[in-house]
């Protein structure tokens, strides 16, 4: 056994050894005064500490370290230990900020604008660390809604008294935190929608003013995710916020059909989500495409390393919207399961009959949009095709209105109101004469 310790302890002495010899990227930002900012890649083979690799940078511009704030992007939170290994911050960014920088934006200045001496990326985002947010609430209106928690209501059972919770029903009971699911859950959602709208676009917006990241798409990326959220906040305030009042107000039971009877408006405000899930898939893709501008992906990593977004990443957030929208039949179903009366049941029933229409209404726009995705796709293949071998020389001009084929129209004697979509594309493999011959085979279907 002591012989196979020692061989353990060999192996993970190797491993570690491999770790630091390997080569190790950390990438500093430096803002001294009297010049531009300035961006270093440092190379090291893992052996340095981080004081060793921020030496390297200072150095070289006459700055002392040990007077310049140092800020890790993705923990601005986090005073990093400048004599541990370099190599546990591979692949970070640290922001260096030299003392004569350090009171155009690092003064506390509570409630009053950003100095218009912030000129870039890092710079604002040092600012937001330091100071908060706090300072561009002044730069439109941020979301805002009573909490449950505010009301000292951290579950269903500090609506009622002990011996109304002893005197329950097994199903009674089971009702109560069926509908205090659907409650929580949307409160929560309604905090997510807040996350995107105070933290990701209103700091993204105030540093587009300042004429910083106007590159980035702001639109493509967030959408209508300023709709959504103002939807489910009625949904809130209208529908679900009501029937929790009268339950606490009266010290009375959560009561389910004073949850169905303001449903029905539930498909005329989130007619919102069509547009969104529609254009879902290519909001991700602008985001994809940002993220390769780098004081971009600064900025998200900042953004996401804060503690109000709870470890997710700006995709999660985005993903979030459809995600909700196909749960509202399973919550609502899970309401009907647990309750016995028939009326109630039946109110229940078409009220998740109308919320499943209008999902699989959405989830039907869903894969229309995929299949015209595909059909381009092909298009673009197709496009340069020419179906007639050796065209005189002049006749290009006159052929070529005949060689354009709209695969997105219909197809020749079928309804206008039924679009083409893919059945079958691949290779067809086939003999002609002793030879091989494969050939790409579409197959559409109206």
């Amino acid at each position: 056994r002591r012989r196979g310790a020692i061989i353990d302890s060999l192996s993970v002495q190797s491993d570690l050894e491999v770790l630091q010899s390997s080569p190790h990227v950390i990438n500093v930002v430096l803002d001294a005064p009297g010049s531009e900012e300035v961006e270093r890649r440092c190379h090291f083979d893992g052996y340095e500490t981080l004081r060793d690799i921020l030496l390297t940078v200072t150095e070289d511009y006459g700055v002392n370290l040990s007077q310049c704030q140092v800020i890790l992007l993705t923990q601005p939170d986090m005073l990093p230990d400048f004599d541990c290994q370099a190599v546990k911050f591979a692949n970070q960014t640290f922001l260096i900020i030299c003392p004569a920088r350090q009171q155009l934006y690092f003064a506390p200045r509570t409630g009053e604008e950003c100095p218009a001496e912030l000129s870039s990326v890092y710079q604002c985002i040092a600012y937001f660390s330091c100071c908060g947010l706090k300072p561009l609430d002044g730069k439109g209106d941020r979301p805002s809604f009573s909490k449950l928690t505010s009301m000292g209501f951290k579950s269903w059972e500090d609506l009622l008294d002990q011996e109304t919770i002893q005197n329950f029903a097994s199903h009674e009971e089971d009702q109560q935190i069926a509908i205090w699911e659907l409650l929580y859950t949307e409160h929560s959602h309604l905090t997510q929608l807040a996350v995107v709208i105070n933290t990701f676009m209103k700091c993204l917006e105030y540093i587009q003013t300042i004429d910083l990241l106007n590159e980035v798409n702001y639109h493509n990326i967030f959408g209508n995710m300023r709709e959504l959220y103002v939807a489910h906040e009625k949904f809130w305030n209208d529908t679900l916020l009501p029937c929790l009042r009268k339950a606490a107000d009266g010290y009375k039971p959560l009561d389910v059909n004073d949850l169905v009877d303001n449903f029905p408006q539930f498909r005329q405000l989130f007619e919102v989500y069509e547009h969104h899930c529609i254009f879902e898939s290519q909001n991700l893709k602008a985001l994809d495409e940002a993220m390769n501008n780098a004081e971009f992906n600064a900025y998200i990593k900042w953004c996401e390393s804060r503690p109000e977004c709870n470890r997710l990443r700006l995709k999660d957030f985005l993903a979030k919207p459809m995600q909700r929208l196909t749960k509202y039949p399973l919550l609502l179903k899970a309401i009907q399961n647990k309750t016995k009366v028939y009326k109630s049941k039946m109110k229940l029933q078409n009220i998740i009959s109308m919320v499943e229409n209008f999902v699989s209404k959405i989830n039907s726009d869903l894969r229309y949009q995929d299949e015209v995705e595909k059909v381009k796709l092909i298009s673009q293949k197709l496009a340069s095709t020419c179906v007639i071998r050796d065209v005189p020389s002049g006749w290009e001009k006159y052929l070529q209105p005949y060689l354009q084929l709209d695969l997105l129209a219909p197809m020749p004697g079928v309804d206008l109101r039924q679009p083409r979509t893919l059945a079958m594309e691949g290779p067809l493999r086939y003999k002609e004469d002793a030879t091989k011959v494969c050939i790409g085979i579409i197959c559409w279907q109206q």
